[in-house]
């Protein structure tokens, strides 16, 4: 029988703690009917935790009490940013049902409370909560993303973003704001066609994809309509990315790809904490 194994981060400081789920998971690899194998790596501080690369693990087990983090921090500026990204499975010593539930409304697949918890319950819940993440990816996939780019659809770009604008706005880093027209696209429809001009839009996505970075957030609104909010960036960067998108276009123009050629009209908007408050106020400002 194939093994299956199992690729888990777990956010604990204290070393008791530590030892007795090392302890619970050599049991169930020695115990348990079906052959599994468990890969533990250990982070002391949600700085630590933030560092890593979460899309590596299947699992995250989660100390709500980390020396850098208060409670209500950890839930919200960790457990609900990232609840797509990674199941993550709340493992406290908090008996607290208040602070259950709302670990759980924020993105946790379980709670468990350190001295009611056997490797029984343990398994148990990984096994679950890997399960009903995928489900609730999945569901994500259908709800947020454009069928045809594989971008965000604007439910998923304004769930995403408002995120990112809180995370910004609690670290205080910039953001920027594209809103992205394409230009022609009724000439593209009535000369070549509706099929073409599904593909004059996925070209589009091609040199968005160019221009922008992996981090930032790529969406499809609709129709020929898009936006993307960069993520980091300083507030003198946005004449670099401009004229990046502007090569981009003259470089696909140039390759003679298709029969016409591509534009884009561009509206961009820059997050100031200051001043911008909500998602609303940077859509109708690049929008104008």
């Amino acid at each position: 029988m194939k093994t299956r194994k199992f690729k888990i981060l777990f956010a604990e400081d204290n070393l008791e703690d530590i030892k007795k789920i090392k302890d619970f998971f050599k049991k169930i690899e020695a115990e348990n009917i079906l052959p599994r194998k468990f890969n533990l790596n250990i982070v002391p501080t949600l700085t630590n935790l933030k560092e890593q690369d979460l899309l590596q693990y299947d699992i995250l087990l989660l100390d709500l009490n980390l020396p850098d983090s208060s409670t209500s921090q950890t839930i919200e500026s960790f457990i609900e940013v990232n609840k797509y990204l990674i199941p993550i499975i709340v493992l406290t010593g908090l008996d607290n049902e208040i602070i259950a539930i709302k670990s759980v409304e924020k993105g946790a697949q379980d709670y468990l409370i350190k001295t009611k918890l056997s490797q029984e319950r343990l398994l148990f819940s990984i096994e679950h909560a890997i399960q009903r993440h995928k489900n609730l990816v999945t569901m994500k996939n259908q709800a947020f993303i454009d069928p045809l780019t594989g971008l965000f659809n604007r439910r998923g770009f304004l769930e995403f973003s408002k995120q990112q604008i809180l995370l910004a706005k609690r670290d205080k880093k910039p953001l920027l704001l594209f809103y992205i027209d394409m230009d022609g696209m009724k000439t593209i429809n009535d000369n070549y066609g509706h099929n073409e001009g599904d593909n004059a839009i996925l070209y589009c996505v091609k040199i968005l994809k160019q221009t922008f970075r992996q981090s930032d957030i790529l969406a499809r609104l609709g129709g020929d309509e898009f936006a993307v909010l960069a993520i980091n960036v300083k507030e003198n960067e946005e004449n670099l990315i401009k004229e990046r998108l502007k090569l981009n276009i003259e470089q696909f123009n140039r390759s003679k790809t298709i029969d016409y050629e591509l534009s884009l009209s561009l509206g961009i908007s820059f997050f100031n904490t200051k001043t911008m408050n909500s998602l609303d106020d940077l859509l109708q400002t690049a929008d104008k």
